[in-house]
């Protein structure tokens, strides 16, 4: 698969609650921490962006602000009343995801990089369905939110906006093809020399290259990547922690186990437990 495909088809995003909204001349919002990602789409007027940190963006005649990590903000109009668009998007677990790390606190694109990345279509759609009451409006909001997602994976992957972290190492034409075979087939023996043929360099420039862009050694993400995984499956799923490991690549149960607790803290059937106990206590 391509390392787009890849990726999402891991995290899983799902965007919810797509609505339109209006401010009057320096009104605020305000926004509590929560789980999920923030978009806004701004349709008209001027809005201003600040978290509970201090650091604050504007963005003024429509725009695009994304807000990876669900932090505790507060937007605000200018000198005239705004409109704009906000969506929840669930990108899979907080917990050990290489791509939450790997982004800013606040990610804004202008009206110009919107019309020449494809993406006005699309908001054009989204517009003008928050604004009509109709039949099936949800559900189509949430959609072309997901379209106006991967458009915008894009076009951070293809101009490098990040120079680091995950999306800064998949938007290296070497490291993405090291990156996306870890991510297409985890239970692989990968070594660095093998990740190192993947990507077309030597063994030392890739190991070098690999952790100044990715911020970790070529095999320390592939076990990071390895108990995401695990961990989503643990959660979701119903194979044994034997399978699990084995899908993973581990030789037996026991080298996964230690593996898992060694990354994520504690023993898989721990998380499992919790998993099971919380279901339990939902139907309560």
């Amino acid at each position: 698969m391509d390392r787009l495909t890849t990726l999402l088809r891991h995290f899983n995003p799902e965007i919810e609650n797509v609505h339109y909204y209006q401010l009057d001349a320096h009104e605020c919002a305000e926004r509590s921490s929560s789980p999920a990602a923030d978009i806004y789409i701004l349709t008209r007027g001027s809005l201003l962006v600040t978290l509970e940190s201090g650091e604050s963006k504007q963005l003024t005649d429509q725009g695009l602000f994304w807000l990876p990590s669900g932090k505790e903000h507060r937007v605000e109009a200018a000198d005239t009343s705004t409109e704009y668009i906000h969506g929840m998007l669930q990108f899979g677990s907080a917990n050990l995801n290489p791509l939450i790390d790997s982004l800013g606190h606040i990610i804004s694109l202008k009206s110009e990089e919107i019309t020449t990345q494809e993406m006005q279509p699309v908001i054009a759609m989204i517009t003008s369905e928050s604004r009509s009451p109709r039949c099936g409006k949800a559900l189509i909001l949430n959609h072309l939110m997901e379209v106006l997602l991967v458009k915008l994976l894009r076009f951070l992957m293809s101009t490098m906006v990040f120079g680091t972290g995950l999306m800064g190492g998949l938007s290296d034409p070497r490291l993405s093809r090291s990156l996306t075979a870890m991510h297409d087939s985890p239970e692989t023996p990968w070594t660095v020399k093998s990740l190192a043929q993947e990507a077309g360099m030597s063994r030392t420039a890739f190991s070098i290259y690999f952790r100044e862009v990715v911020h970790y050694p070529p095999m320390e993400y592939l076990g990071l990547w390895r108990m995401r995984l695990a961990s989503d499956w643990l959660s979701s799923g119903t194979e044994s922690i034997a399978q699990i490991g084995e899908k993973l690549g581990y030789g037996n149960e026991a080298a996964f186990r230690r593996a898992f607790r060694k990354i994520v803290g504690c023993p898989p059937g721990k998380l499992r437990k919790k998993v099971v106990g919380e279901v339990v206590e939902s139907l309560v």
